[in-house]
């Protein structure tokens, strides 16, 4: 900051009498106030006083623009002459609650507030009488200004409100026409399969024509299949606790795109107030709230649970182990918004319709994947190149083909030596060294599957013993994440170190059981996101089927 003292008490002068904040003072306690100011000129960018540290300097504003930051965010910006800074802090002697910035070229008329001591007591006792008189102006002006501050404010919050009640409505309503539109589609399509389509394979002998009829009633299938999922979504009660305000909204926006009936609590009291009076089929809440579980079973037994939680799920281990209720686990991701509101639906349509299997619920509609019919360990290495060359042709490079690759072979793995059991849940396989030639029998099969929406990677492995439960991820996970790889749980080869490989390289892993029937592991890499983001907070969803 440049000091550019001046012999002209003159011109110093009148720059105050133009100065609104100091137009009560007596041409005498100008002259007297000249005497103790100097011009300053300031580059644009300097800090002019500092948040957090002691001031004892007033600041007038000639010319320029000036920046007031307060926790790195800026909440004004001065530009008329005659605007004061560092006066709250020498009225309180307090250190600056925010930072003043020069925006521009800066010109400043500067009263060190310290040069007072150096005045006789008799000049001292005039100028600090005429000081507080000055400061009691500028705060007036202030206090003028926030009000006038305050009642926009108002007016604004207000007008919100009514913009937000009209959007809602408006909202509701195009949800309903959709609805509406959905459901005639609904009914013309059925018309059409029953009364058109269905008929012919009756009629059709050419093998061509069978072929291409049953591609047409797969393609209608997931149609008429997602619009009587949406039925039973909407059919649905949902509550969210949730006390971190960007979780809210982006719940909102879950919640709102499915056409599920939801209600939101932020405190603990409004929450247990609300559970003793209503009724839900879906309750999601974090860790804040997981000990009302057990009033909300008391009065409603058959309400499903799902755990949500922004932090590293191995921060949870011991909340998910004593609260059996929490079947269903959402991590969300907090790199990625977007797909933080997309799982969390995903997650309500399949609690709701109980219809959890299948890898397409968390890719773009119309992707189709490529299954693979897992019938030995010597398969593992032709259907390992053949997703290579796959991922080739998405032009996927680099440490994320790598992880994908990583991903399949656990989960081949996973489905020839580990999944397989005997009617008493004993494994067949898994006390085999990972060398040894394994070949199934075909009720032991189990389907390999993947494919791409541009968005995201998915691989997933589907066996038919539903032997991998809640209890035993969670066991399993915890070990590994404490640093106990490669130790033996249960008898199981490995510690579940396949597992632990699988969430940490992937974006999302879901597990979705049928016990005794059946188990899909869904991996999802997302190849739109740094490897980074992913390695640094890998997160997965329990689901289980209840019929």
């Amino acid at each position: 900051m440049a000091q550019n003292p001046t012999s002209d008490l003159s011109l110093v002068a009148a720059d105050l009498k133009k100065f609104l904040s100091i137009a009560e003072l007596t041409d005498t306690e100008v002259s007297n106030l000249s005497t103790l100011l100097q011009y300053s000129d300031v580059p644009p960018g300097e800090v002019i006083l500092e948040e957090g540290e002691t001031n004892h300097k007033l600041y007038f504003l000639v010319q320029g623009e000036v920046s007031i930051i307060r926790d790195g965010e800026k909440i004004a910006t001065l530009s008329h002459a005659g605007d004061t800074l560092g006066e709250m802090s020498l009225i309180t002697e307090q250190p600056c609650s925010a930072s003043s910035v020069a925006k521009t070229k800066v010109s400043l008329l500067v009263l060190d507030i310290t040069q007072l001591g150096s005045l006789t007591e008799k000049v001292r006792g005039i100028l600090t009488h005429a000081l507080n008189r000055m400061f009691s102006v500028i705060l007036a002006k202030k206090l003028a200004s926030t009000n006038e501050k305050a009642r926009l404010f108002e007016i604004t919050n207000r007008e919100l409100k009514e913009a937000k009640v009209s959007l809602e409505r408006a909202s509701r309503e195009k949800i309903d026409e959709l609805t509406s539109h959905h459901k005639a589609l609904y009914r013309r399509l059925k018309s059409i399969l029953d009364r058109e389509i269905t008929p012919m394979r009756n009629e059709i002998t050419d093998p061509a024509g069978v072929t291409r009829l049953n591609k047409v009633l797969g393609a209608l299938e997931p149609l008429l299949h997602g619009f009587e999922t949406h039925k039973d979504i909407r059919k649905s009660r949902v509550l969210l606790l949730e006390d971190d305000i960007n979780e809210q909204i982006n719940a909102k926006m879950s919640l709102g795109g499915t056409g599920v009936e939801y209600q939101v609590c932020t405190t603990r009291d409004e929450a247990k107030e609300v559970i003793s009076k209503e009724k839900f089929d879906i309750i999601c809440l974090n860790d804040h709230f997981v000990d009302l579980i057990g009033a909300v079973k008391q009065h409603q037994p058959d309400t499903q649970f799902v755990f949500v939680t922004s932090e590293p799920i191995a921060e949870h281990f011991k909340t998910l182990k004593d609260h059996p209720e929490l079947s269903t686990i959402l991590a969300r991701h907090p790199e990625d918004r977007g797909f933080t509101i997309k799982n969390m639906a995903t997650t309500i349509q399949k609690l709701s319709s109980d219809d959890i299997f299948g890898m397409e619920k968390y890719l773009s509609w119309g992707t189709e994947p490529i299954d693979v019919t897992v019938t030995d360990s010597a398969q593992r290495s032709d259907v390992l190149t053949k997703l290579e060359t796959y991922i080739d042709s998405l032009g996927i490079r680099g440490p994320l083909k790598r992880k994908a690759v990583k991903v399949a072979e656990e989960l081949l793995m996973n489905a020839i030596y580990d999944a397989p059991t005997d009617p008493d849940g004993k494994s067949l396989y898994n006390h085999h060294d990972r060398a040894v030639a394994i070949e199934l029998k075909p009720e032991e099969y189990a389907q390999f599957r993947y494919a791409c929406d541009g968005n995201f990677l998915a691989i997933s492995v589907v066996d038919r013993f539903g032997a991998l439960d809640r209890s035993t991820i969670l066991d399993y996970l915890a070990r590994c994440f404490s640093e106990s790889v490669g130790t033996s749980v249960d008898g199981k080869g490995g510690g579940g170190n396949g597992l632990y490989q699988i969430i940490q390289s992937s974006s999302l892993t879901v597990f979705n059981v049928k016990p005794k029937h059946t188990t899909e592991v869904i991996a999802l890499l997302n190849i739109n996101v740094q490897i980074e983001k992913i390695s640094l907070h890998p997160s997965f969803h329990y689901f289980e089927k209840r019929s």
